[in-house]
């Protein structure tokens, strides 16, 4: 395998690893468990490419498919400690707005926002829900459950309803999961559950020999 090939880290298989939440669990995870049966046929093969926002410091190909910053620090289909997601867009645009929101959010100075690389990964995926179109089951109510502040949830030592859901929709197998962007208007982001991908799907940082060699 080439060195460009071997820095765009492709992903086939998954972490042998166990995972410590950080937060109190939310009461209705057992709930969406249940009823995630009835969503799980809707599960499909997904190919596309897709653009994270990362921090300079880790705009590394292994670490832009690793999950680890979400692990650490939590998402809002992933509590702190959960698991690893990695969050992309389906538009470089709409990655890149929802960075400088979450900077909004916790009231960043100027001089406090830190460079940040925008790239492109390529993935072909197995089993992704697509959570944007218009005839999912009532008792989904994302729009309602986006309106969460997600962070300021977890550092009361709780974990939030998406982030429940995120961790049902994990449990089932499923690998990902198509979903409306709560704070870009017609956003839409692909979140991957990192150790759920199977050893057919693969992730692939588009010109990771570039990016490497920019970053050194």
């Amino acid at each position: 395998m080439s060195a460009s090939k071997s820095s765009s880290s492709l992903v086939h298989r998954k972490l042998a690893k166990t995972y410590a939440m950080k937060v109190r669990p939310n009461p209705r995870y057992n709930e969406f468990v249940a009823r995630l049966r009835s969503l799980l046929a809707r599960a499909k093969p997904w190919q596309g490419v897709t653009f994270p926002s990362v921090d300079l410091a880790y705009a590394s190909a292994a670490h832009v498919l690793s999950g680890e910053g979400s692990l650490h620090a939590g998402g809002r289909w992933n509590a702190p400690g959960a698991f690893p997601a990695i969050y992309s867009s389906t538009r470089p645009g709409t990655a890149n707005e929802e960075a400088f929101h979450l900077a909004a959010d916790f009231h960043l100075a100027p001089d406090d926002l830190k460079p940040r690389v925008t790239c492109g990964i390529e993935w072909n995926l197995l089993s992704v829900i697509d959570l944007t179109t218009g005839d999912l089951p009532s008792w989904l109510k994302l729009s309602d459950w986006m309106r969460e502040n997600f962070s300021r949830i977890n550092d009361g030592g709780f974990e939030t309803l998406c982030q429940a859901f995120g961790r049902a929709v994990r449990s089932s197998g499923v690998t990902g999961m198509l979903c409306h962007s709560a704070r870009v208007k017609g956003g839409i982001n692909l979140v991957v559950f990192r150790d759920r991908m199977r050893k057919a799907e693969t992730a692939r940082v588009l010109r990771a020999d570039e990016l490497k060699k920019n970053l050194a």
